[in-house]
């Protein structure tokens, strides 16, 4: 993932309209009464920057701080059954024949997918029910005691080693929330998040997003009100996901 980040942030950054700052943080939004004009962070030398804008746009994930601040609300979500996921990249596991992408599961909860990753590396993760994920203790022992109960997975990672340590995604939302408002607007998980055992994530993203910039140049050629045009893109991105959410949330 490290490695298709940085991908699309140096492609984006070649386009001679784009100013790139890597490692900048948004702490802050900049208001005119209501309306957002812009935002303030820093980046490595920690000096406080503040930045002008038409349109602030929250691509900043599931937890996104402009969602936080411009108060978004939560639409359509549900907390039923939560799941967490624990994951590891293994350097040095032995071979398969099985495809470069194999889940098992056996009923109980929660189940395993390992896949070949970037760097001859194969990530193992477990992702299920949050109350048997959780284990409120060592989460690497966790981890380690679940992959051992699975027999063929367990084979290919006893003599490898874990780079650089294990990871975590803790209760993962299932929820859409208002798309945008006066000079803001919210792209991928930052708008829509859910479950990710169907793997629909960077397809919802890259689908927003298309969507929005799209809705961003009806507002700005006039062809419509940014009002109209927020609409219309909650609607086309609910009519392409909304299915899918419904089909994930059942299982």
């Amino acid at each position: 993932r490290a490695r298709f980040d940085d991908t699309l942030f140096h492609n984006a950054a070649r386009c001679n309209t784009v100013t790139a700052w890597d490692g900048f943080s948004v702490t802050d939004l900049v208001w005119h009464d209501d309306q957002v004009i812009g935002v303030i962070g820093s980046g490595a030398d920690k000096q406080a920057l503040t930045l002008t804008a038409d349109l602030v746009v929250g691509a900043d994930g599931r937890f996104s701080t402009i969602a936080r601040k411009v108060n978004a609300a939560t639409v359509d979500a549900v907390t039923d059954h939560p799941t967490s996921l624990l994951y590891a990249y293994w350097r040095g596991a032995a071979l398969s024949q099985e495809p470069c992408a194999t889940a098992y599961g056996e009923n109980n909860g929660y189940g395993l997918l390992v896949m070949d990753s970037a760097d001859d590396t194969l990530c193992v993760c477990i992702e299920g029910r949050a109350d048997l994920l959780e284990s409120g203790g060592d989460a690497e022992k966790h981890y380690l005691d679940l992959i051992r109960k699975a027999k063929p997975v367990w084979h290919r990672v006893e003599h490898a080693a874990m780079v650089p340590k294990l990871r975590r995604m803790r209760k993962v939302g299932n929820l859409y929330r208002t798309p945008g408002g006066k000079g803001w607007a919210l792209v991928g998980d930052a708008y829509h998040q859910k479950d990710p055992i169907d793997g629909q994530g960077i397809y919802d993203a890259v689908l927003s997003a298309k969507l929005l910039s799209q809705a961003i140049m009806m507002a700005r050629s006039g062809e419509q009100k940014w009002e109209d045009a927020l609409t219309w893109y909650d609607t086309q991105v609910r009519a392409e996901t909304f299915e899918m959410y419904q089909s994930t949330l059942e299982r």
